[in-house]
Formats: C-alpha cells, structure tokens, sequence
C-alpha cells in the first residue's frame, strides 16, 4: 500500500492526507555510523545524543537502567546462588504470602527456606509489606483517611530505623534505613530524610549503591547550594538506577549556581563529576569541556560516553547534510566561526552555504587531535574514535593503523568494519566494490536491514561517479520499513536532493525509482540498465548478489527509461523500452498504471480533463499507446487533405492527454497535482504548456479545407492556448495578469480568453461556428463525428 501511496504521491496526498503527509526529520533523518548497534555504555543509554531524548527533553520516565543495581547486589549477597531471572521474579514480581509460605518453586524462595537466610527473607517481607507506600501514595489533606495514612507511615519509617539498628550484616542495616529514608522522602519529610541519612549514611568511607540511593533522596530534596550540587553530581557517576531522576532535577538547576558549584570546590572529581552530569545535556560542541574533564578526571567513567557523544553529535552536523541533504536532527548552536558569528535564526541551510561545513570538520579535526594525545588508557574505542573523526574532518583513513587495532567483542568489530567501508568507498580505489571485506560488510548490512549505512556508502559511490554500483545499493534499501508503525522516527534511509529538482515525491525519497527518475541522466539510467543485464559470471557472485534486488525491478528500469524518452519526444526510442517491459507491471495491482492509463489517450473534448467517456473502449498500456501513436503518425506523414487532418486531430489529443490537463499524464509522470511541481526534466514546458498538442491541431487546421474541420482544430489549438497563457501568467513575475487589462475587472478567465490569439482567429475565420464551438459544451459531439466520417 505504502508503494502506491508513494507513487502518485502528490495526486493523493490532496485528499487522503487532511492533515498533511508524514515528513522525515530529526531522528528519522541523523545519520550515524552507530546505528542499530547496542549501546556501548550501557550506563548511559539515556543520555545518548538523539533528537526525541536531548532536544526535545521528553524522556521516558519508567525507564530502568540496563543493569539493575539492586539484583546485582542480591545476587552477590546470596553468592550467585539465586540466578538474576529468579531474583527478578521473586522480588518484583512475588506476593508477600508467596515469600512467606514458600511453596513457590523459584530458587530465591526455595533458598530463603533454609535457615541460614531467615534474615534476608524477613526484610524481603518487610519490604513487601511497605510497598504499599508507593511513590504514588497520596497525602491529600481532603481525604478523610488522611490522618490515619500518616500515621502510618510514620510507624514504619520508626519500624525500618529499628530494625535497621538491630540488623548484623551491613547490607540488610542500609536496606532497612534506605527504606525508611525513601518513606520520609515521598511523605516529604525533609527532617526525617536528614536525621535517617545522618544516622546511617553519613560518613561511610566505603559505599555500594545503597548508599547511593540514599544520597539521592536526601540531596534531591533540599535547597540549592554547592552541598547539594556536588553530592547529585555524585549520585549521578555512581548510581545507574539513579542517574535519570538526578539528571532530569539537575536540568532545572540554574546556569549560576552550577557554575557557583564548580569554582567553589576545590575537589578535581567533584568538579569533574559536576562537569560531567552538565555534558550529558550538552547539545552544543563541548571539546573544551571533555579536554577540562579529562584534565580534572582521567577515569571519570563519563569520559568514553562523552567522546562517542561528540562524535555522534559532529556525524549530524557534518553527515547528515552530505549524505542527505536535510539539516541535522539537531541544531542548536551559534558561535564563532572563519567566517563571522552564526545567527541564532535556525537557519541551517543559509548556514552551511555560509561555510558551516568546512567549520564542522576543522573542529571534527582539532577533536580527533585531543583523542591523539590521551596516551594514558587510551583504549581500543577511543583509537577507533579518533580515527573516525579524523575521516569526518575529511582526512583518510590509515587502513593499516585501523586494522591494527585489537577490538574486545562483535560489536566493536562492525563498528571497526563500518569505518573501513566508508574508507574504502570514499578515500581508496576507484570507487568500485571490489575490496573482499568490503563486498562482505555490504552484504551482512543489507541483510541486517541497516539502511543508513549501506545508503552512506551508496552516496560516496555515487559523489565519486560510480552510479551504477549505487544505483544498485539504492535499490536494495527500506525492504523492511513499516509504515503503519505510530513512531515518528523510522529506522530507514530518506533523502532529498537539491531544491527546485524533486518532482516525484513529497519531497524527499526512500525509494530508489523516484530518485533515479529526478537525479540520474537518461545516459546514466540506459548504462544502468545494460549493466544490471549483463551476465554475471557466477550465481554466487557478489556482482549477482549487488544486481538481484535491482533485476527483480528491471521492468520499472525500463519503463523509466521509456518515459524519459517520452520526455524528449523520442516516441520511437521509447517504444524499444516499453516493449521490454513486461505486462504484468501495467496489470498489477501494486501500481497504478491500469488506474491512471484506463482512458482513451487518442480522445478528448473541449473540457474533458482526466475523466473516462464513452470512447474509453479500448485499453491501451504505455506500450500499445506508443505504438499507436507512432501508426497514426506514420499515416499523417503519407496522407493529405482532411484525412491528414484528422490523423493530426487523433495526434494531437494524444499528445494533449500526456501533458498536466490530460488523461494519460503517467505517460510523462509518476506524480500528478493540480499545482505546478518544478523539475529539471527536459518536457517542464511540454507537460504544462501543451506546444506539441497545439502543433499537431494547427497542423490539422492547415491540411484541410473544411471549415468545420478547420474550425474544430482552432478551438482546441485554443485549448492549448489558453494553458499556455496561464502557466506563463501564473510561472512568470514579469507576466502578471490584468497589469494594464482594467476593463476584465480582475477577471483571471476573460483576461486569459482575450489573450488567446487562437479563439481570436476562430472568431475571425468563423463567425458562424464560433459561437456553438465556445459556448456550447455540446458542439463537440457534433464536430467530432464529422472529423470520424472522414474515411482513408
């Protein structure tokens, strides 16, 4: 379905989309060479640089961390003899009398069972018993229980505090105090958050992630000063369970106090922490901020994540653009360039002609520069990384150094691949496909359906000058694109090109047809097209293999090689291509060409535009219209007299119906409007101004002495006439209607009418028909069955 929609794309979306087609934009359009691969820093996930979690701030609240940190704990306490999938089910998931009793068959219970454990299973209870007081819990003042909750809670805020104080083992004391200090917090208790916090937290030199837990409520809920800042900051590096709740209170900190925060403390990882929690809300370059981080911090484990950020940020920045020609996903930056200040207008397109690019890969260049001189710790990623932005900034890859570079796992190992690929495809060779580990990545990228890649690589092709090769990589993308999904970002490959040259689409592509049809040569679609049937030697091949997704579609190639020929009025030089397509594409149900070529492209009326008539008997495809246009034309050549006029006639309503007015347009087009779509196809003014229908019937008017004849072909040269006029009214500024026309009163009609030099002549020549063949919509009828009498 998606299929047709896209096809006619412009005619429909005038009644099947109200409210406006789907356009790609922000995370729908970034390109990255990290896409669809699993975080590399779990960690950290959530703060990744894209454009529905850093721009517009709408993070999912429920949300949990990769990895658990309270499993992780249980799962240490118990020596690994409860696995993680029994803790999670048991803890989470399990009633209290399911605990209790132990009947259940989870190892964690059955574990509990034994004497050994009977202190963990009563906090286990205990804890149960007190997820009742949910972060929900409601302390209305109207509710009439309102008294009796609160004194409730208050029991077991005291009932957690004494059995934290009676616990022997460490871990079970702060899990009964962090559960009295989180009852405290969400009852908004601040004293008592204080008070539990000091007793049970304070001034422990060694911390787990309970202690974590239990800082972020007591910091989370006090005034702003520099305490507060650098203990959130802290949180947020050690704890995963807690870094989305500190970052999302931290956002809302004022600039001064954070900046307040960091020049009062004197402690390197304080500032580094600082420093760190404000980077993961960075959307600006933030170099000087990873070269003070570094400085302050070296281990900060914030540091890798912050690097891969930056790089993913100066992909969108510089990538996006290039291969795409949308703006990045995000753009929210201004500042200082070779070329003077950036405004804050958000104007990205006047930006990058301004020179934004070349500042892009310089400071692409002075980043992968600082990742140079780590020398301590500088690990396998942040070589790669460094290496990649050497290629952003415009560079070439070593190949030698990339591959010397051990990598820890699969993941790492594509990344490394990926980058190879694009280095190959841009920087090495002639731009062919005939590297071995290059034809493999392909291969395993298309099979994974990462679209983006394998269009990146397609591009640099293509820039290159290797169409052909890209033209088949175009081809094998979005095969799994699902459009009835709600997301507003869809993992394909979409792309535009230049404005002023789309002509087939809402404006941008994720299918390799309307793309070749706008952006390749006739030349270049015909060396396409004999490449895709030369014989490959091997079916294994990866020739075969780069051809199959293209050769399932050589139908349409060369019904779109047809159509370009149509676009020059080669009709003859079409013809040899439709002929090559076979019927089943006119036939199918999947496009619309036994839809929109239903009409009789050899017959029309003073009016008729695209409807179906009487004459509609005969079905023609592209191939047997073609094919008759050229008879007629080859019996117009050897005929006179009012039989040549009639052949000039039928010539004439064929040519008219291929133009914007008639009812065979696919014959020159794959989208339709009933508003002017600027292209760079050769027949722009044929298709909207019908010149060569108006030859044709000027030609029949010349060939025959009939004056109804002659008459009948003036009124509809006046037809064409009169698009003509409009389109040169409505196209052209210089051409303005009704300038220095005041007697039409502003009437668009009667200017365009008294413009027609074709109804002037018709009124002229035929006093005594011009009147029936204007005014009377019925004449036609008339006229034209004289025209049909005349016989050969």
């Amino acid at each position: 379905m998606k299929n047709w929609l896209v096809f006619i794309s412009v005619f429909v979306s005038l009644k099947a989309f109200s409210c406006g087609p789907w356009y790609p934009d922000g995370e729908s359009v970034r390109y990255s060479i990290f896409a669809g691969m699993p975080s590399f820093y779990p960690s950290f996930r959530l703060f990744e640089y894209e454009n529905s979690s850093s721009y517009y701030d709408n993070r999912d609240l429920n949300c949990q961390s990769v990895e658990d940190e309270n499993l992780r704990l249980w799962h240490d306490y118990f020596h690994g003899k409860a696995d993680v999938s029994s803790l999670n089910e048991a803890i989470y998931y399990l009633s209290y009398s399911q605990i209790k009793e132990g009947k259940h068959p989870n190892k964690l219970v059955q574990l509990l069972r034994k004497p050994g454990y009977q202190d963990a299973k009563n906090y286990l209870l205990f804890a149960k018993n007190m997820s009742k007081y949910s972060t929900g819990t409601s302390l209305d003042p109207w509710e009439k229980e309102e008294v009796k909750l609160k004194r409730s809670i208050n029991a077991s805020i005291s009932l957690a505090c004494a059995k934290a104080r009676k616990a022997k083992r460490l871990e079970l004391k702060k899990r009964y105090a962090h559960l009295a200090i989180r009852l405290a917090y969400y009852s908004n208790q601040l004293p008592k958050v204080k008070a539990i916090y000091k007793a049970f937290f304070e001034g422990q030199k060694t911390k787990s992630a309970i202690d974590y837990w239990a800082m972020h409520f007591r910091y989370n809920l006090d005034k702003i000063n520099d305490e507060t800042i650098i203990h959130r900051a802290e949180v947020f590096r050690h704890s995963n369970d807690k870094k989305l709740a500190t970052y999302l209170n931290f956002k809302v900190i004022p600039v001064k106090d954070v900046q307040h925060a960091l020049s009062t403390t004197k402690n390197a990882k304080e500032k580094a922490n600082i420093l760190a929690l404000t980077m993961v809300q960075k959307l600006d370059p933030a170099l000087d901020n990873l070269k003070s981080l570094h400085q302050l911090d070296p281990q900060n484990p914030a540091f890798e994540f912050l690097v891969q950020r930056e790089i993913t940020k100066i992909e969108d920045w510089i990538l996006t653009p290039y291969y795409t020609e949308f703006s990045p996903a995000i753009v929210a930056y201004s500042w200082e360039n070779y070329w003077g200040q950036w405004d804050n207008s958000g104007n990205y397109e006047q930006a990058l002609m301004r020179g934004r690019r070349n500042f892009d890969q310089s400071y692409a260049r002075r980043f992968a520069q600082f990742i140079d001189h780590i020398k301590l710790g500088n690990t396998s990623e942040l070589k790669l990384y460094a290496l990649y932005a050497h290629w952003l900034a415009g560079e070439k890859i070593n190949v030698h150094e990339l591959s010397s570079i051990s990598v820890s796992n699969e993941i790492m190992k594509q990344l490394k691949e990926r980058m190879y690929a694009l280095a190959m495809a841009r920087d090495f060779g002639n731009a062919t496909l005939d590297d071995p580990l290059l034809q493999s990545i392909l291969k395993r990228e298309v099979e994974n359906h990462n679209d983006r890649f394998v269009f990146s690589v397609a591009r640099e092709l293509e820039f290159r000058g290797n169409k052909i090769d890209a033209a088949y990589l175009f081809a094998s993308l979005n095969k799994s694109l699902n459009y009835m999904d709600d997301s507003d970002a869809l993992p394909g490959a979409f792309w535009q090109i230049k404005k002023g040259k789309n002509a087939s689409n809402y404006g941008y592509y994720e299918d390799y047809f309307f793309y070749m049809d706008d952006a390749y040569t006739l030349s270049e679609i015909r060396q396409v097209y004999q490449d895709l049937l030369r014989p490959t030697k091997e079916k294994s091949s990866f020739d075969t293999w780069k051809k199959s997704f293209l050769l399932q579609q050589k139908n349409r190639v060369a019904d779109l090689i047809g159509t370009k020929f149509i676009r020059l009025n080669q009709f003859d030089k079409a013809l040899v291509y439709f002929e090559q397509v076979n019927d089943t594409l006119w036939k199918s149900d999947e496009y619309p060409y036994k839809t929109f070529l239903n009409a009789n492209p050899f017959y029309t009326t003073f009016y008729q535009e695209h409807q179906q008539s009487k004459a509609d008997s005969i079905h023609f495809t592209k191939t047997t219209m073609v094919r008759e246009f050229l008879r007629l034309r080859a019996c117009y050549d050897r005929s006179k007299g009012d039989l040549k006029a009639k052949y000039a006639f039928y010539l004439g309503n064929f040519c008219f119906n291929l133009t914007q007015y008639g009812n065979s347009w696919m014959m020159r087009r794959y989208a339709w409007s009933n508003s002017y779509i600027a292209t760079n196809f050769p027949d722009q003014r044929e298709y909207y101004q019908c010149d060569l229908a108006k030859s044709y019937y000027l030609k029949g008017y010349r060939s025959t002495r009939n004056k109804e004849m002659k008459a009948l072909c003036l009124r509809m040269a006046g037809r064409c006439e009169k698009y003509r006029i409009s389109a040169r009214s409505e196209f052209n500024p210089a051409y303005e209607f009704g300038q220095s026309d005041r007697v039409y009163n502003d009437n668009y009609g009667d200017w365009i009418f008294a413009q027609n030099a074709y109804y002037q002549k018709l009124k002229k020549e035929f006093p005594e028909q011009y009147d029936d063949l204007i005014s009377n919509c019925y004449s036609f009828k008339r006229y034209y069955e004289d025209l049909k009498k005349v016989m050969k």
